[in-house]
Parts: C-alpha cells; structure tokens; sequence
C-alpha cells in the first residue's frame, strides 16, 4: 500500500509521530513544533504531509481531498494520523470540508498522538513545568481557542477524534508497510531524555480528550438559534421546517414559533382541512415569525432579537417591524434572490433593523450542530 512513499520516508514519518511529546519538561523539540500527517482514503495509499510554504498540514490534506476529485456519491473513509491535534483554524476547515454538500458520506477518523497548544488536565494536575509558560493572556486565549475548535470537530458526526493505542500504531506500521520489531519494548519504555513512555502519553491524552469534550458549553448565539431549529423541528412542512426564537435585551426567551397551519380548533389536527402541496400552501401557512410574534403572550417585543432559522419574507419582516424587533439573525438566506426577500432587506435597512447573519457573529465561529441524547443527561 505504501510503495508510493519512499523507503526512508516511511520510517522517519512513523518515528515522528510516535516520539512527539514524551518530554513535558521542556515542552520543545522539532517533533513537537512540526506537523507530520498520514491519510488514506479507503484502503488506497497512504500519502504524507506536513507543513508546507505557510500551510498547515490539514489545510493541506483539506486541499488535496478537494483535488483528487473523489467520488463522493458512496460513503467515503478517511484516516489521518497526526502527531499534533489540528489548531482552531485547522479544526475549522476540516469542519468546512465535512459540511460541504457533495461530502455528506465522508466519514473522517483522526489519530492524534499529542494536543496542540493546549492546557492539558493532565499536566495542571501533575505540575509540569512547561504549563506556566502558558499562563500568559495570549497564550491562555489560543489555549482555550484551540481546545474549542477540537470540541467542535468532535463533535461534528461525520469526524471521530481518537487518540493512539496500541493497535492503532500496529495499523499504522500495517498501513506503511513497516516492521519493528522492538515495538512493544519500545510502546512501554520511557527512553532517555523523556519523562513518559509512549504507552502512558497515549494514555494520559484519552482522559484529556475526555476532558476537553465534557467542558463544552455552548454560546449564546448558538443557544438561541439551537431553539429556533429545535422549534422548527414540530413543523409538518414536508418542504422546509423553518422555526424563530424572539430574545429581550436580557437575553431571556420571549416567544417561539415553526411555520404551521393556521390554528382552527385547539389540538386539531388542520392537515385534514389544508394541503401541504405548493402553491395552495401559502394561502394557508403561518411563518414561524408570525407565530412567534402572536406566541409573545402580551410582551412587548420592542427592542428584542429574533434568531431565525431562514432570512423572513416580505410579509414576516413589516410585522418584526411593526413589533419593533431591533435584530434579526438568519442562518440561511438561499432565497434571498427573490423579490419579496429583496423587499425584506430593503425594509429592515431603512428601519435600521441590525441584521447580522449567523455563521461569523462576533468575528467567531459559530458552531452548526447541536447534538443532544437526553441518556447522557440523565446520569
């Protein structure tokens, strides 16, 4: 599988990934500071990459998936093993690329043998040294950046973030075609100039993984739009269920709404008087801002946000205005082109309604799922 790679190349590539970070009392060296990746689509060969003119090695792997053209009507595996956890830009774009539409069956695994440029529990509680060089302000925000852009990966469905085991370097000799035969003395043994083993990092690095993901707390943006797509889930339109979250300047929830039939009896079910077919529909429909805003329960709305799952219509925009919405945050705007959603930006820009789109608020990433299993809750 590996003949594409040089002989030499294959051995270095290991060794560098294996060696990385097995000594926290300096928290330096050239395996540390370098990038060294290996991926292989499928069962295809292995290629490696590393940090090129500027680039990350994963903005690099991004572009050389992209390149290769692949088929992606049929589920698609990628394995990447790398000594450092992608940064929060890295994390990113990977994420970037899994959302793409025609990757939709991709599924990416990640190896990762060190974290990067993160605080680890592990080293807080053991005392290393090399933590209080990261105790400085900028140094503690890319710690707390990186840590959130690993989160997100991990998160994300299409992407596992693993750490090594000991199968998983046995795959990786597999995988490159490489035979050590002091491999298990050398998992277990912390060799000279090191304070760990390889085996205890790897171990240690689980229980940091595990760490990392259990401290995720999501943003308020990402709250309050999570209930607009939460409440657009009770929508029976079998085109597009699109829900709202109104918000007052104390950022406590006012009123939501889903686009639905209008409400003839309380309970009924109004699918047995209207059809769900275009165009009839929309003589029917309620937008989910209009029964947000008759949701409202006699609270005033002026001066409140509303997060919305679709940039609103024409007719759902006089009535945010009349309202007196002062923010509207959309999270897709695809039917922007149309002229009654031309006539929605030209309202909400005389009025001075702030719109701000969802994915890049407050110049941060914004996170696209939520993903909740009411089990792990409950324990």
């Amino acid at each position: 599988m590996a003949e594409n790679i040089a002989e030499g190349e294959k051995e270095k590539a290991f060794d560098h990934i294996f060696n990385t970070n097995l000594n926290h009392r300096s928290w330096d060296g050239e395996n540390v500071r370098d990038t060294c990746l290996i991926y292989i689509v499928d069962k295809g060969e292995p290629k490696i990459l590393s940090n090129e003119e500027g680039k990350h090695a994963e903005i690099n792997l991004k572009e050389e998936l992209l390149k290769d053209d692949m088929d992606m009507a049929v589920q698609r595996n990628i394995q990447v093993y790398i000594n450092n956890s992608p940064c929060r830009a890295c994390a990113d774009e990977l994420i970037v690329f899994l959302d793409m539409e025609k990757n939709s069956k991709v599924h990416m695994e990640i190896y990762a043998a060190s974290l990067y440029n993160i605080k680890r529990k592990s080293c807080i509680d053991n005392g290393e040294p090399h933590v209080n060089s990261m105790d400085e302000k900028e140094s503690e925000k890319e710690s707390d950046s990186n840590a959130e852009g690993l989160r997100k990966l991990m998160e994300h469905p299409n992407c596992e973030m693993r750490v090594f085991k000991e199968k998983a370097w046995d795959d990786l000799m597999h995988i490159l075609e490489i035979h050590q035969e002091d491999f298990n003395e050398r998992y277990e043994t912390t060799s000279e100039g090191n304070d760990r083993s390889r085996r205890n990092e790897d171990e240690r690095l689980k229980e940091d993984l595990k760490d990392i993901s259990q401290k995720k707390i999501i943003s308020w943006h990402e709250y309050f739009m999570g209930v607009a797509f939460l409440s657009a889930k009770r929508s029976k339109d079998p085109n597009r269920q699109v829900g709202a979250c109104i918000i007052n300047d104390e950022r406590r929830i006012v009123a939501t709404g889903y686009n639905g039939f209008v409400e003839l009896d309380s309970g009924s079910d109004n699918d047995a008087y209207f059809p769900w077919t275009k165009p009839d529909k929309h003589r029917y429909v309620c937008h989910a801002e209009m029964n947000a805003v008759v949701n409202r329960h006699g609270t005033s709305l002026k001066g409140c946000t509303v997060y919305v799952t679709l940039f609103p219509c024409n007719e759902c925009t006089k009535l945010l205005i009349q309202s007196g919405i002062k923010e509207v945050i959309y999270y897709a705007d695809d039917k922007a082109a149309k002229e009654e959603f031309k006539a929605s930006w030209e309202m909400l820009e005389l009025k001075g309604v702030k719109l701000r789109e969802y994915k890049d608020l407050d110049g941060k990433y914004q996170g696209r799922r939520i993903n909740l299993k009411f089990d792990d809750f409950a324990k």
